[in-house]
Order: C-alpha cells, then sequence, then structure tokens
C-alpha cells in the first residue's frame, strides 16, 4: 500500500502534533505542548477531595452524539446504565463486555449502524462502541493500565484519532486493570447528545493524566481500476471517492511517560469502474 513522508499539514515533519483537552488546540506547535505537558508534571492536575464522604473525582470524559438518531441513542443508554454504578475493585481488571453483558434486543439493544470490515450496516447495539471508547478516554486520563483495547478500522468522529475503542461481543474487548490501590467507581451519564463517563475513588487527590494523540503519517488511498465490459468503450466514471488514512501514535504522561499505542486507520481506495484496463494503480 502506497505511502508517503507527512510533508504538510500536521505530525511531526511539520513540527506539529495533536492534541486534545481543555484549552488548547486540537493541533499545536511543539513548544506550547512542552509547556502543557510541564504545567501537568508541576500541577500535577489534581483534585482534592470533595467535602464530607463524597467520592472524589479521578478522571472524567464526554463525547457527543446525534440525539435524533432514536435507536443509536437508545443502544447508548442501555450500556451506559450496565456501567453506571459498577465497583473495580483493587487490582480486578475489569472487562467492557462482561460488564454491558450481550447486545441483544430482548436486553433493550436495537438496530442501528455498525461498521463491519470498515463497511456501515445496520446491526443490533450500534452505538456502544462510542460508550466503550468514552470509557476508555476516561481510563487514559485516570492513568490505569490497559489490558485490552482495539481501534476501528476508519476513524471515529466522536473521539480524536487513536484513542477510539471497538468491541465486538465475545470477540473484541476493553479491558483495563485497577492499580490505583483503591476501589474505583464507574458513573456513566447520558444526556441530550452526549454521554459522560467518570471515575470516582474514595476523598483524596488524584491526578489525572495529559493524553495526547500524535499524528506521525497520512496514508493516500490506493487508485484501484475495475473492468466492466457493459460500459460503452472509452467509458470511464468514478465509483468511489477515496479517503486517506493514518498512523497515529498516543502520548501518555502516566506512571513511565511515552506512547502506549500505534494505530492504523486504513485508506479507502479511490475505484474508478471503465470499459477497458483492469487492476491497481
Amino acid at each position: 500500500m502506497p505511502r508517503r513522508p507527512l510533508k504538510k499539514a500536521f505530525g511531526p515533519a511539520a513540527g506539529l502534533a495533536p492534541c486534545c483537552g481543555h484549552g488548547i488546540p486540537r493541533y499545536a506547535p511543539r513548544y506550547v505542548l512542552f509547556l502543557f505537558f510541564l504545567g501537568c508534571f508541576l500541577l500535577g492536575q489534581a483534585r482534592p477531595a470533595e467535602a464530607g464522604d463524597s467520592p472524589a473525582l479521578i478522571s472524567t470524559y464526554t463525547t457527543w452524539f446525534n440525539a435524533d438518531l432514536d435507536a443509536r441513542t437508545q443502544n447508548i443508554k442501555v450500556a451506559a446504565r450496565s456501567l453506571d454504578g459498577r465497583i473495580v475493585r483493587r487490582g480486578e481488571v475489569f472487562s467492557f463486555n462482561l460488564a454491558t453483558g450481550p447486545r441483544s434486543k430482548d436486553r433493550g439493544y436495537e438496530d442501528a449502524m455498525i461498521v463491519v470490515e470498515g463497511m456501515a450496516t445496520p446491526g443490533v447495539g450500534g452505538g456502544v462502541c462510542q460508550v466503550a471508547s468514552t470509557l476508555y478516554n476516561a481510563v487514559l486520563r485516570a492513568g490505569l493500565p490497559v489490558v485490552e483495547r482495539h481501534p476501528h478500522s476508519r476513524p471515529v468522529p466522536y473521539v480524536p484519532l487513536g484513542t477510539d475503542a471497538t468491541v465486538s461481543q465475545d470477540r473484541l474487548d476493553l479491558r483495563f486493570r485497577n492499580d490505583l490501590g483503591v476501589p474505583i467507581k464507574i458513573s456513566a451519564r447520558v444526556g441530550e447528545g452526549c454521554i459522560a463517563i467518570s471515575l470516582h475513588g474514595p476523598p483524596g487527590r488524584y491526578r489525572e493524566a495529559a493524553v495526547v494523540p500524535i499524528l506521525e503519517d497520512i496514508l493516500p488511498p490506493p487508485t484501484l481500476v475495475l473492468y466492466d465490459h457493459r460500459l460503452p468503450h472509452g467509458k470511464r466514471f468514478l465509483e468511489q471517492q477515496g479517503q486517506i488514512g493514518y498512523r497515529v501514535a498516543l502520548w501518555r504522561d502516566a506512571g513511565r511517560p511515552g506512547v502506549i499505542s500505534r494505530d492504523v486507520y486504513l485508506p479507502v481506495p479511490r475505484v474508478i469502474r471503465a470499459r477497458t484496463g483492469k487492476g491497481q494503480d
């Protein structure tokens, strides 16, 4: 598959790196990221304990969705209810699939669009991956070790590149370990077009980790020419618009700061149907 070094736009070759978080741009010069990281280390983003015996916030993350898509919204609500109030004991490995259970209609899930081999198709439980991705981002910011996580084959609109998590019943799971030394309570709330997942612990001070996706390369789409004898001689047309792919690294400053994952989102081929000529450019 053709690849080329990133020369413009974003990424290491341009001296820019993507970043996410409140108060800083999606893509920022590296000196801005340095100052951001320095602030994270010096201040620790420590959160004071709440008054009384209230649990303290460890981390939180919010994603947005189209509330007009009723079936998908319903699936998000069902999955969120399965997570809300869950306690993850010290040293326990939490499994998203075990917590949410089978995605079936008798459990309240409905048919909505899911992604299968890079293609959108109707399926029971469409939208659950957004819940998993929201939880994954909260886990990342809590500094917890991730035991299992799988990226989508293509970028998703609700989280930055490199921070998504796809799940599939009995095949692909999202799992993390609680190594904080205290129990963790999961809170999942669905509002009008948004879902927020928070992790809470006993009263104390918790440091939220900085999480930065770094765009390492852009992968241009290949061109695929399909031979079709039904077309008139010399006739050719664009059947499918190509889409670029991405190579992304995810940096986190929890524990030993560094890159914790690298993902590749494959490009979608540009497809041309023609009367003569076949093969791939």
